[in-house]
């Protein structure tokens, strides 16, 4: 993927992707979803946000029932910024845990492996709860424990 990224305003970046990355606010998923519903159909969608006042921290149902032909995929949302700018921890890439649709892992893996990261599958989006467990964790022990935001995980084997 690396030399391939467009950018454009929302709208016009949506028609000429084939990967849309949902990183806004929680509560502004719908509005993009139907802003752009005819641009995202078909699509891979990862979603990143993390909607800590709503009823779920992901949208991937509301996803699911408005993009019922989307890939979805639950990706970059248990790691602080920080880490997504810079995942290398004095030469140990930090692993990225996401869960999402067979059909188009392979192009989720290189995105996440182009930025820099180990991804880790987890499984279809019925696992989305193992990736949110992943986000609590993060969230306990960087912000709770005070570990601090420079903060990553790393499966060993």
């Amino acid at each position: 993927m690396a030399g391939q990224v467009r950018v454009g305003h929302s709208a016009e970046a949506i028609g000429f992707a084939d990967v849309a990355v949902f990183a806004v606010p929680g509560p502004s998923v719908a509005t993009v979803v139907n802003e752009n519903l005819d641009n995202l159909s078909g699509k891979t969608i990862i979603d990143a946000t993390n909607n800590m006042r709503g009823e779920s921290r992901h949208a991937l149902g509301y996803l699911r029932d408005q993009l019922p032909t989307a890939n979805l995929y639950r990706a970059f949302n248990s790691l602080g910024w920080e880490n997504l700018a810079n995942p290398d921890f004095e030469g140990t890439k930090a692993d990225l845990f996401y869960c999402g649709d067979e059909d188009a892992r392979s192009t989720v893996e290189q995105l996440i492996s182009d930025i820099g990261l180990e991804p880790v599958y987890l499984g279809g989006t019925d696992r989305v709860d193992l990736v949110e467990g992943m986000t609590d964790m993060w969230f306990n022990l960087a912000l709770k424990q005070r570990m601090g935001r420079r903060l990553a995980f790393k499966l060993l084997t």
